[in-house]
């Protein structure tokens, strides 16, 4: 990593020569007494200098505002609250510019109605666009009549729990500005769905420089634009016209997943946050019933739902989106499930909104 990469980096070039330097010694004459310095006192001043040089640079990492600064630009920041009627969860914004009107018209006009800019020519015109990418069972009841009680999904044994949160939602400033455009019904293929969208609002950080902690939430209406039930995703598009300062960026689809690779989660836990844990990746490839995972040991909670699992990437030298946080194993928080970075790659193409990660 990046901000690792300075210890690892001193080791060559500081300690090892002066090590060899204090080694060399075992060799030469205390001309003060006369005699050679004992090999075991020479052997406990080069592990002491072994043991302090790098612990010292690996602590150069701790209380850094540059890399804490980055690493919320890059992460906390693009998480959002979805605060929906009666639930509430997370999202990463993955695009917030602006995007060519013909492939973005063309995706749209699938699930929402046609934006009066795509009803003409659009051919060289733009538009601002902000998606939000999140869980789409933190938004399935909303859209579909409410069962009688959600249970826990049993895979393979693992008794598995949904991390949304049930309940009123989180009060939050209002957004300023003009009052957002109202949606038509949401076109579906499936007769069960409710005629009239439901309100999400999206609750985001507003614009800093810092990436401090005292940054204003600020309230922005969304729609949603596409779902995928069986993989459990779904992407919303801000109805306000805002452009949001945080955007997160995703790994390619073939990015490299290894064991032991740090990861951080991230979401909204009961609607607070965003809120940043530490783990490791103990799976790309975990298999419960007909579905692949992510397994890591990043906790979660309650209402982190839709939030992102990130990694460090040395080859882009950035941090990356990797999956998609659904839910924990057992009731454990920090054995954490979340959607790869494949399924959302294909489940963006598949939608035609391929096109604001390219």
């Amino acid at each position: 990593m990046s901000f690792s990469r300075r210890a690892i980096d001193i080791t060559p070039q500081v300690f090892l020569p002066a090590v060899f330097f204090i080694l060399d010694m075992c060799y030469r004459v205390d001309s003060s007494v006369g005699k050679e310095i004992p090999m075991r006192t020479l052997y406990a001043l080069a592990a002491l200098l072994l043991a302090a040089i790098p612990a010292h640079a690996q602590y150069e990492n701790f209380n850094n505002p540059a890399l804490e600064s980055k690493m919320a630009g890059a992460m906390m920041l693009p998480t959002v609250i979805v605060d929906m009627p009666n639930t509430i969860g997370s999202g990463t914004v993955i695009f917030s510019e602006y995007a060519e009107l013909p492939s973005i018209c063309t995706a749209e006009a699938r699930a929402m109605p046609i934006d009066p800019l795509c009803a003409g020519p659009t051919n060289g015109q733009k538009q601002i666009r902000t998606y939000v990418l999140t869980a789409w069972h933190v938004l399935e009841g909303s859209f579909f009549p409410p069962k009688k009680k959600e249970k826990d999904e049993k895979k393979s044994g693992l008794l598995i729990h949904p991390m949304k949160t049930d309940g009123p939602p989180t009060p939050a400033p209002p957004s300023s500005g003009s009052p957002p455009q109202t949606l038509g019904p949401l076109a579906s293929e499936k007769p069960t769905m409710v005629t009239v969208p439901p309100h999400i609002e999206i609750v985001a950080r507003a614009a800093s420089s810092t990436g401090e902690m005292d940054i204003d939430f600020v309230r922005h209406e969304a729609a949603m634009v596409a779902y995928d039930a069986e993989h459990d995703l779904a992407l919303l598009r801000l109805t306000d016209g805002a452009v949001l300062p945080y955007v997160a960026a995703v790994a390619p689809r073939n990015v490299q997943l290894q064991p032991f690779r740090k990861v951080w989660a991230v979401g909204a836990p009961l609607g607070f946050g965003p809120e940043v844990t530490e783990g490791n990746l103990s799976g790309a490839h975990e298999r419960l019933g007909k579905q692949e995972f992510l397994l890591s040991s990043a906790t979660i909670y309650k209402g982190n739902s839709g939030g992102g699992l990130f990694q460090w990437s040395r080859e882009r030298t950035r941090f990356e989106l990797i999956g998609v946080n659904n839910a924990i194993g057992g009731g454990i928080p920090h054995i954490v499930l979340s959607v790869p970075i494949v399924y959302i790659h294909d489940f963006l193409k598949e939608h035609g909104f391929d096109v604001i990660i390219q």
